[in-house]
């Protein structure tokens, strides 16, 4: 893609055929911790229901979405554990999802 003078690439790895609150939990998952976070949230779900409608139902399991997504992640560095890539990225991603699963029980019980 381009933007003015500049080209920006894509990166498809988590494009796929799956449940929409899955990409929106994917968009908003390093952005957990922000202190604009809901900024952030309310944004990308008004700009996405331009497009597709987004029922309140949906958006009451972004929660169960983040928390899978954490999960992914981790996933993620067992299966590449052998590279570089994913030794840097193993604290701070299993540091993640334990947050957010901890976030994610509290508000279950």
């Amino acid at each position: 893609m381009t933007d003015g003078d500049t080209v920006r690439l894509l990166d498809f790895d988590d494009a796929g055929f799956g449940w929409h609150m899955f990409e929106l939990a994917t968009a908003l998952y390093f952005v957990l911790r922000e202190p604009d976070y809901e900024t952030a949230k309310t944004a990308l779900t008004e700009g996405y229901c331009q497009l597709r409608l987004l029922k309140h139902e949906d958006l009451q399991l972004l929660e169960t979405f983040l928390t899978a997504r954490g999960f992914t992640y981790l996933g993620w560095i067992q299966d590449r554990q052998e590279t570089e890539t994913a030794r840097e990225l193993t604290t701070d991603l299993i540091s993640r999802a334990c947050h957010q699963a901890e976030k994610y029980l509290s508000q279950s019980t």
